[in-house]
């Protein structure tokens, strides 16, 4: 089956109810999508740095674009359909508008995430960003590039990724919820390793959706 589009999921065995949340609203949008997006997720229990998980997903991937999902955040149920749309156009990569919510409550500004920032800052009408892991970018044009190169892991993938993306589709509308919860972040799961819960990794009903070799 051809896929265009891999979504990756870095994901922690503590963490599998949030997983399935997020599957539950994204597998039946990649599922209508025929063939075109993959979901592929690693499961460990911190025994490895989220870097090299990371990088191990974004290896793994075979398709023309690629993009990261936090198995704690959410996207909209029009969130394959259009940015489906804008990839036909072939850009390098894909900007919209982020909502942040932090410990249960909405932030009062955005993100934006677009290539015209050209960096990440902050002022009075939200958080800016010129690239993101979350944002939909063409596979060809991270070779050479880590996510194990430092810490944080986005911050070093994303100063590598400047200078390589031109084009750009933007998407003016809320296309990814991101969810911070300071007593439950997977970077501080994947800091540490964690006692194995004992759960088995679930088996999502869908050709689309694949577990990473290297998941535990």
């Amino acid at each position: 089956m051809l896929h265009d589009w891999t979504i990756l999921i870095a994901t922690l065995g503590r963490r599998q109810h949030k997983l399935e949340s997020l599957l539950e609203c994204l597998m039946p949008q990649v599922d209508a999508a025929c063939g075109q997006v993959s979901v592929l997720a690693l499961r460990n229990h911190g025994e490895r740095p989220l870097g090299r998980v990371r990088q191990d997903l974004l290896e793994a991937a075979a398709t023309e674009y690629v993009c990261f999902i936090d198995d704690d955040d959410r996207v909209p149920e029009y969130y394959v359909k259009r940015v489906l749309q804008e990839l036909q156009e072939g850009p390098d990569y894909v900007g919209w508008k982020v909502k942040c919510i932090f410990n249960g409550a909405e932030w009062p500004l955005p993100a934006y995430h677009s290539l015209r920032y050209g960096r990440w800052y902050e002022d009075g009408t939200g958080y800016c960003r010129d690239i993101s892991h979350i944002n939909p970018v063409r596979r060809e044009l991270t070779a050479g590039t880590s996510f194990c190169a430092g810490w944080p892991e986005d911050r070093t993938w994303v100063d590598q990724m400047r200078g390589r993306l031109t084009t750009e589709r933007y998407i003016d509308d809320f296309m990814y919820f991101y969810h911070h919860s300071s007593s439950d972040t997977v970077q501080d799961g994947m800091r540490r390793r964690e006692r194995h819960s004992g759960s088995r990794a679930i088996r999502w009903p869908s050709p689309n959706f694949t577990w990473h070799l290297a998941s535990t």
